[in-house]
């Protein structure tokens, strides 16, 4: 409370080797006691949060790891993806890779474990990967294809779902004053059915637009701009300035008095949460 509220930090500083240069993607662990980050050098480092001490080194990768996830019931799993489309899942007890697979050749811009379930979900290129990695299922199965791709991956704790921030186009196509306020690659958020072969859900009076955007224009980089709540209801992410977004979809249903209130997005761009409890959004926050 008092980090949302008052803005109250304390910070400690975590000690790398002269030669490291650059931090590419960092994950924290689901019990909070360690975290990891990937470097230029190829090398993953495991954190203590307590201490800020370095208490493990992962070696494996041939190129930069780009992505990283801990897995949310089993806090000593970590997988991680690297440029050259290899994925490795590590004991960070042992410090030992003990999955590996290679996806391609493009770079792994994003995974996730399954809240529950010892599967990983990578995106490469345009291509959509899921993996089990309990012995089952020794290669990643292909699951979608976009036109485009994507650019990070996020199950939503109920396990049903999956949120995917997708390429829609690399910049604005014709004249206007969008495509010259916002003449940049457009991202779009959807959020995707388990179990109906990750059908996207529909927003409001899309049943006739299958490919539905929750939300048509956000800002990410990376995994850096989108974020769900741990509980699944919210989901916050970056937004462009209004008049070169396209407005949300009207929702289904009216909002109820457990739904956070409805507000404008700043004209010069912000933060926004969305509540995800349905299909739809049940309305908007600022």
């Amino acid at each position: 409370e008092d980090i949302v509220i008052n803005g109250v930090v304390t910070e400690r500083t975590c000690q790398l080797p002269p030669d490291v240069r650059c931090t590419i993607a960092v994950a924290a662990s689901f019990d909070g006691t360690l975290f990891a980050t990937s470097h230029g050098d190829h090398a993953i480092r495991i954190f203590s949060v307590m201490s800020g001490k370095t208490v493990a080194v992962l070696d494996g990768h041939t190129r930069t790891p780009w992505t990283l996830a801990f897995h949310r019931l089993a806090p000593h799993l970590l997988v991680s993806g690297c440029l050259n489309g290899e994925l490795r899942v590590w004991d960070v007890r042992t410090r030992k890779c003990i999955q590996h697979a290679v996806l391609g050749p493009d770079r792994v811009t994003s995974v996730a474990f399954h809240p529950e379930r010892m599967m990983v979900a990578a995106a490469c290129g345009r291509d959509l990967f899921f993996w089990d990695v309990d012995g089952r299922d020794a290669l990643p199965r292909k699951m979608l294809e976009t036109t485009i791709g994507f650019l990070c991956l996020y199950f939503h704790p109920n396990g049903k779902w999956l949120l995917t921030c997708e390429v829609r186009s690399l910049g604005s196509g014709g004249g206007g004053a969008s495509a010259a306020a916002h003449n940049t690659p457009h991202f779009c958020i959807r959020l995707r059915d388990l179990e109906a072969n990750l059908r996207p859900f529909a927003d409001a009076a899309a049943a006739e637009a299958p490919d539905a955007d929750i939300l048509p224009m956000v800002l990410v980089y990376s995994e850096s701009g989108t974020c769900i709540s741990p509980c699944g209801r919210f989901l916050a992410v970056c937004l462009p300035p209004l008049s070169a977004a396209p407005a949300p979809s009207t929702p289904d249903a009216a909002p109820t008095t457990e739904d956070p209130a409805a507000a404008s997005r700043p004209a010069g761009g912000g933060v926004a949460s969305r509540d995800t409890r349905g299909t739809g959004a049940s309305g908007w926050a600022a």
